[in-house]
C-alpha cells in the first residue's frame, strides 16, 4: 500500500500547480468596501492584494516551467510569512525544480507554511515525516501533520494517516491525536504566540542593551524584536558591517546581562557550543543547542581567514547564532548558508557536515566606531554545567523580524 504524496515527473508536477492555482484559499476573494473607510484597514488591504498578485505571477511563472525566475519570485514573498509562497518553494526542493533536490529545505519551508494553517503544506510535512527525509522519521509528528491536513478537508491526509496509525499503539496515537488538537487551538485562538515571519539569532554584547547579529538576519525588517528571557523586546539596527555581515541592534529594555569577547584564539579540535532558535511544532520559539567540534579539515586550502570552522550544520534559523567556548566566551556568530566553496578551496569532496563563522574579532572595529564599549576575558578556563548555561542561556537571544501586525 502506497501513501499518497506529490507525483513525479515534470508534466505532473506542473498540472499539480496548474490545479493548485485555480481554486484560490479561503479569505483571497475580493471583499466589498465598508461604508466607511478605515486608512489602516485600506493600506493592509492594498498590500494583500498586491501580495496576492505577485504570488500568482510567480505561480505563472512555476507553471510555464520558469523554475528559476519562479524561485527568485517567491522568495521574498516566502520570506514575509506566505504561506502559499512558502508550500511552492517546499515544493520545489523536494521535486528538485530549478533547484538541488533537497528534502531538508523541503522540510523547514513546508513547516513554515504548515504552522500557518497551509493544509497540502502540513500533509507534504508529515510525507517527509512518515519517509524519514530531510527529517528524522517520526510516525508521531507525521500523523500530527496529517492530523491537521485533514482537519482542515485535504482528502490525502485523511487517507495517510490511517496508514500511519497502522504503526502506531493506540496510545501513541491518542498523545497525537491530543497534540494536534491543541496545535489546531492555538493557531485559531487570539492568544498563541504569533509566528514571526522571520526568525533568526544573536547575542547580548552590552548590560546596556546592544545585540550582536547577522546582517542577514535583519535586512528588510521593519518590525524588529529581540526575545529575551522569554519576552519580545522592540529594537533598531544601531550600526551594520556590510562587508562582513554584522548587525549591531539595540532594544529598548536593558537585559542588565552581556557575553564577554575571548581574548584567547579558538583553535581546531576545541570543543564549542552554539546557540539557536527554531519554531516548534506547537508554534512556540524555543532555543536550541548543538554542541561541536571546531575544525580544519585537510580538504579546505586558502580558508578565508575570517571563517572558524564547525562540525554540525545548521538551519537559517540560526543565523546569527553565538558560538561560545568551554569558557562561556563568545569566539563567533554563525553565518548559515555558506557553501565551503565560497570561502575556501576545495580539493575532493565537498564536506557534508560543516558550517562557518565568523570570528568574534572582526566584530570588534564595528563596536568600537559606534562606541560601544564590551568586556573581553582573558580566561578560557571551562566552566561546571550549570554555571555554563546558566551563563550563555542568559545572552543567547531570538531575532525576530515581523510583519507589523504583532
Amino acid at each position: 500500500m502506497s501513501i499518497c504524496g506529490p507525483r513525479r515527473g515534470l508534466a505532473a508536477v506542473i498540472a499539480m500547480a496548474a490545479a493548485l492555482s485555480l481554486a484560490s484559499p479561503p479569505g483571497w476573494a475580493q471583499v466589498d468596501p465598508a461604508p466607511q473607510s478605515d486608512p489602516v484597514q485600506e493600506e493592509a488591504d492594498y498590500q494583500d492584494a498586491a501580495e496576492r498578485r505577485e504570488v500568482r505571477d510567480a505561480i505563472t511563472l512555476y507553471q510555464s516551467g520558469d523554475f528559476a525566475t519562479a524561485l527568485a519570485r517567491l522568495k521574498p514573498l516566502a520570506d514575509r510569512g506566505v504561506d502559499e509562497a512558502q508550500y511552492y518553494i517546499g515544493f520545489m526542493h523536494a521535486q528538485g525544480l530549478g533547484v538541488p533536490n533537497d528534502y531538508a529545505e523541503a522540510a523547514k519551508w513546508y513547516k513554515r507554511a504548515a504552522l500557518q494553517g497551509h493544509a497540502q503544506s502540513q500533509n507534504y510535512l508529515g510525507l517527509l515525516y512518515y519517509e524519514g527525509r530531510g527529517v528524522p522519521r517520526d510516525f508521531r509528528r507525521a500523523f500530527i501533520f496529517f492530523e491537521l491536513a485533514a482537519a482542515a478537508g485535504n482528502e490525502d491526509a485523511a487517507s495517510n494517516r490511517l496508514i500511519v496509525a497502522r504503526k502506531m499503539t493506540s496510545e501513541k496515537i491518542t498523545e497525537a491525536q491530543q497534540e494536534a488538537g491543541r496545535i489546531i487551538a492555538k493557531m485559531r485562538s487570539d492568544q498563541h504566540i504569533p509566528v514571526p515571519r522571520r526568525l533568526a539569532s544573536g547575542v547580548i554584547v552590552t548590560a546596556e542593551g546592544h545585540v550582536l547579529t547577522h546582517q542577514r538576519a535583519v535586512g528588510d525588517c521593519t518590525d524588529l524584536k529581540v526575545r529575551i528571557a522569554g519576552k519580545s523586546t522592540p529594537a533598531e539596527v544601531v550600526a551594520v558591517d556590510e562587508f562582513n555581515g554584522f548587525a549591531v541592534l539595540a532594544v529598548s529594555e536593558p537585559p542588565g546581562v552581556a557575553v564577554a569577547f575571548a581574548e584567547v584564539d579558538a583553535t581546531p579540535g576545541e570543543p564549542v557550543t552554539v546557540i539557536g532558535w527554531r519554531i516548534s511544532d506547537e508554534l512556540a520559539i524555543e532555543s536550541i543547542i548543538t554542541e561541536a567540534i571546531l575544525e580544519s579539515l585537510p580538504n579546505l586550502e586558502r580558508v578565508d581567514e575570517r571563517y572558524l570552522q564547525i562540525g554540525a550544520l545548521f538551519d537559517s534559523t540560526n543565523l546569527g547564532a553565538p558560538v561560545f567556548d568551554s569558557g562561556g566566551n563568545l569566539i563567533g556568530i554563525l553565518e548559515t548558508g555558506v557553501s565551503p566553496h565560497a570561502v575556501a578551496r576545495v580539493r575532493g569532496e565537498r564536506p557534508d557536515l560543516l558550517s562557518f563563522a565568523l570570528r568574534q574579532q572582526i566584530a570588534h572595529l564595528l563596536l568600537q566606531m559606534n562606541g560601544i564599549d564590551y568586556e573581553r576575558r582573558q580566561s578560557a578556563d571551562p566552566l561546571d554545567k550549570s554555571e555554563f548555561e546558566a551563563l550563555t542561556r542568559s545572552v543567547a537571544v531570538a531575532v525576530e523580524c515581523w510583519r507589523g501586525e504583532t
